[in-house]
């Protein structure tokens, strides 16, 4: 059984279109996708549930071209493992998915990841810069002092821009 969310499993199995609506007036990403890599849209149309695809369709208010956002969740997991590799493989932390913040329709989209025992985590901003998609991901541990560090994440890699602040 894939890891998966509660919409993914009312879209899996037919749910009343309402019950669809309040877990997404809740805040459930529509892009979102389970560890199969089947977002809830898919799931609904593999099982025939045609009630559900309006409502599953995602509602893009970030456009990023697809290839650079899976791009940068490669390179975006590469910073996080290289950050905190035991404290991610001892609590098996899913890593965050990019694409669910071009549903966000906050001018800036930003999400936070946190990791369990590191007392700290991962703001990650999503932005375009001269033209191209990138990523701006700050992360400390509130134990450390001096653990701050930003990074600046592109296609092409990452580099760390700021380092030694909280």
């Amino acid at each position: 059984m894939p890891c998966s969310t509660p919409l993914h499993h009312a879209a899996s199995h037919g749910a009343p279109a309402d019950v669809v609506q309040h877990l997404i007036q809740l805040g459930a990403w529509r892009s979102l996708r389970d560890t199969n890599g089947d977002t809830p849209l898919e799931l609904a149309a593999q099982r025939g549930h045609r009630h559900l695809y309006e409502l599953l369709t995602p509602l893009t208010h970030h456009h990023f071209p697809a290839a650079d956002l899976a791009q940068l969740d490669h390179i975006l997991h590469a910073v996080i493992v290289g950050r905190a590799h035991h404290l991610v493989r001892r609590a098996r932390l899913r890593l965050p998915q990019l694409e669910p913040l071009t549903e966000l329709e906050s001018p800036q989209p930003q999400m936070w990841c946190p990791v369990p025992g590191m007392y700290g985590g991962f703001d990650i901003v999503l932005q375009t810069t001269t033209g191209h998609t990138e990523l701006l991901v700050e992360s400390w541990s509130r134990v450390n002092g001096g653990s701050g560090r930003e990074h600046h994440v592109t296609t092409t890699g990452y580099r760390v821009i700021s380092q030694g602040f909280v």
